[in-house]
């Protein structure tokens, strides 16, 4: 016996913007339909499967004339699995996408004879596996995941004699995990971290094997939380991450961008009820 939980969607949208520009007059159109379902074959484990394909249309009637329309499509499977009544396990195999809009196309590079190269989906295939445990006070989840990218889009500045722009990249690959921790010291304070670790770098291509510019090796936060009254909230946090190569540096042999550290002293306010600040 198994229950089942179903939800699909089918949408579109029209996006269009005539900005006081002479380069931008821009129009947009997307159809996209999606379904999931969600299936518990037992008391300790459930399998999800989804779909999206999503078409797409843009142009730009302004001084830089250009038209790129196109479909994607993404799925996923996961498996969870109950444990014990603190952790679970799951697995999730997926494809996802991103589309380029409106503004990575009026940035492109350019052909030898002046025509737009005009960006293509981005895809990934992606694997996650991870365990989550949730106690009275203390929630962690850690999680490694590897993802294979193709037609990765992102910003060069070396393109166009020197003024930049975007373009899709050889394939690359980022293998990496992430670390999730939440614990309530007391009624009053409580702690959070999160951290990211990965590895970015080209599978494919003239620079196979070398690390993807601006992609930082490690990056996360910490946050100490302080309640002092029933809608009052002061938090201490800090960002970080680490140095990565410049956008551009492809041959990895210039200086990297040193990284960096953040310190924010947050107030929160919240209401019974929906509203909060």
């Amino acid at each position: 016996f198994f229950s089942s939980r179903r939800r699909h969607t089918r949408c579109s949208r029209d996006w269009s913007s005539d900005v006081c520009s002479s380069d931008l007059q821009a129009h947009h159109r997307t159809q996209a339909f999606y379904i999931r379902d969600d299936w518990k074959i037992s008391s300790h484990d459930r399998v999800t499967l989804g779909y999206r394909s999503q078409s797409y249309s843009e142009s730009n009637a302004g001084t830089s004339n250009w038209v790129s329309s196109g479909t994607a499509t993404a799925h996923e499977f996961q498996y969870t699995r109950t444990i014990n009544q603190n952790l679970t396990g799951y697995v999730k195999s997926s494809q996802n996408f991103r589309l380029p809009n409106v503004d990575d196309n009026n940035s492109v590079n350019y052909d030898a004879n002046g025509s737009p190269i005009q960006l293509i989906p981005q895809v990934s295939h992606d694997l996650d596996m991870g365990l989550v445990y949730r106690g009275s006070r203390w929630r962690s989840e850690v999680r490694i995941f590897t993802s294979n990218i193709r037609h990765e889009i992102a910003f060069d500045p070396g393109v166009n004699w020197g003024y930049g722009g975007n373009i899709n990249y050889d394939p690359t690959r980022r293998v990496g995990f992430n670390l999730s921790q939440y614990y309530q010291i007391d009624k009053d304070w409580d702690v959070r971290l999160n951290l990211h670790h990965v590895k970015a770098a080209f599978t494919e291509g003239t620079y196979v094997n070398n690390l993807v510019p601006n992609v930082a090796r490690n990056n996360g936060n910490i946050q100490l939380g302080y309640q002092f009254a029933e809608a009052h909230k002061m938090t201490l946090s800090t960002r970080f991450a680490s140095d990565k190569f410049a956008a551009g540096d492809f041959l990895n042999n210039q200086s990297r961008v040193p990284g960096y550290v953040v310190e924010d002293l947050g107030y929160m306010y919240k209401k019974i009820g929906r509203a909060h600040v």
